[in-house]
């Protein structure tokens, strides 16, 4: 009877000590990936993230413009886009392809939070011609400081900016109210005139 203990307490202390290393692989696996995944979000968090788009210029003057900016915390190297179709803004084919060269070729280096970017299209002229391509397929290479980047590939969408983002207001128009505003200014002497020699008249009567 006791041997029959004895053997039955140490299926038990083995049984015990199966569990305990299974457990034990188990939390390091869980740990290994933890690891894993804390560097992985560190490392995608000190990249450099470049991006292009097509924007409205500041200031209301109707232009686009095609902005390339690096947002991300660290220098991009080797920076380099492709799109698909060709930039067609409708100005000149001649800008169009000097664009097309412009945007394809190389940049070494792209500091954090450094944009560049090239006038693309008069905005109120490229929404009326229908026959423009109105969505772009972007893909960005890059290198950032543990080495390449996954490309990035994403679409730009120009309806998503048609009579929404285009500012109404243009350069043209605000200089126009201003001159307007200076012609009411310039006529106020003259009014102030006037009511002094109604006053003047007034007291000699």
């Amino acid at each position: 009877m006791t041997e029959i203990l004895t053997l039955a307490l140490s299926a038990v202390a083995v049984l015990v000590s199966v569990v305990a290393v299974l457990y034990s692989r188990n939390q390091t696996r869980v740990a290994a990936a933890q690891l894993q995944l804390a560097q992985q979000i560190r490392r995608e968090g000190s990249e450099p993230c470049v991006m292009a788009d097509i924007v409205p210029q500041r200031g209301g003057s109707g232009l686009l413009m095609f902005r390339i900016e690096n947002v991300g915390p660290s220098l991009a190297r080797d920076v380099q886009f492709t799109v698909s179709p060709p930039l067609q803004g409708g100005e000149s084919e001649e800008w169009d392809q000097r664009l097309a060269r412009v945007v394809a070729r190389k940049i070494p280096a792209l500091p954090p939070q450094r944009h560049i970017e090239w006038h693309f299209a008069f905005g109120p002229r490229l929404f009326e011609n229908s026959s423009l391509p109105r969505q772009y397929t972007v893909t960005v290479t890059a290198a950032g400081p543990f080495g390449p980047m996954e490309p990035l590939t994403y679409d730009i969408d120009l309806d998503a900016i048609d009579a929404s983002a285009i500012e109404s207001g243009t350069i043209e128009a605000s200089l126009a109210k201003i001159a307007d505003h200076a012609k009411v200014l310039g006529n106020i002497p003259r009014e102030i005139r006037s009511v002094a020699d109604a006053l003047r008249e007034r007291d000699d009567t």
